[in-house]
């Protein structure tokens, strides 16, 4: 929808000529002094209540003289509903993208920063004496730090093993040596006094 109105200037300001929004005026008495003094001017406004982009530039008669000033106002209804939309779905896009960033940094840190962070534990544990050795890091995936965790995994493996050669060994090694005393007794014979 377009709409005009024509004001022309009266000793008192000025006064509605012709208008095609009824009694409504875009632009109020000092605006319309405004634009008669210093050339157009683009606006927002409102009439019937529809959103309008208001043009407002000075008429002149034949001979140049300033006489008015003419409003052109375009419904912009469509306009403001198309920024609307776009508020709206940069709003939606903004809220997804949060929403996406917070899942990545659920699985980020579930999958790679909590078995780097379990890892140290686990072998301070084991330095310590007190580490569980038949436990290991939970292996999945194909990634650095599933290759950690499998090498960490094998480590605790073979310390296990070797854990239980040397528990095995300890009991041979007494029977083999016929106890401390046996060693004794084998040794006195052969030394010289």
């Amino acid at each position: 929808n377009l709409f005009l109105a024509l004001h022309l200037k009266r000793d008192a300001g000025m006064e509605s000529f012709a208008s095609t929004l009824g009694s409504d005026s875009l632009l109020d008495e000092g605006a319309l002094q405004a634009v008669f003094r210093d050339g157009a001017s683009i606006s927002k406004g409102e009439a019937k209540g529809l959103p309008m982009a208001v043009y407002a530039d000075v008429v002149t008669d034949y001979s140049g003289q300033p006489i008015g000033v003419l409003q052109v106002a375009k419904d912009r209804t469509f306009y403001v509903d198309k920024i609307s939309w776009m508020r709206n779905v940069m709003l939606a896009m903004g809220i997804g993208g949060l929403l996406i960033g917070g899942i990545l940094v659920y699985f980020l840190s579930r999958n790679v920063v909590d078995p780097l962070c379990r890892t140290p534990k686990y072998m301070r544990e084991i330095a310590q004496g007190d580490g569980d050795l038949s436990k290991g890091l939970p292996v999945g995936g194909n990634d650095e730090v599933t290759l950690l965790a499998d090498g960490f995994n094998r480590f605790v493996r073979s310390m296990r093993a070797l854990g239980g050669q040397v528990s095995r060994s300890v009991p041979s090694v007494g029977t083999s040596a016929g106890g401390p005393g046996t060693t004794t007794a084998h040794t006195r014979p052969h030394t010289t006094h």
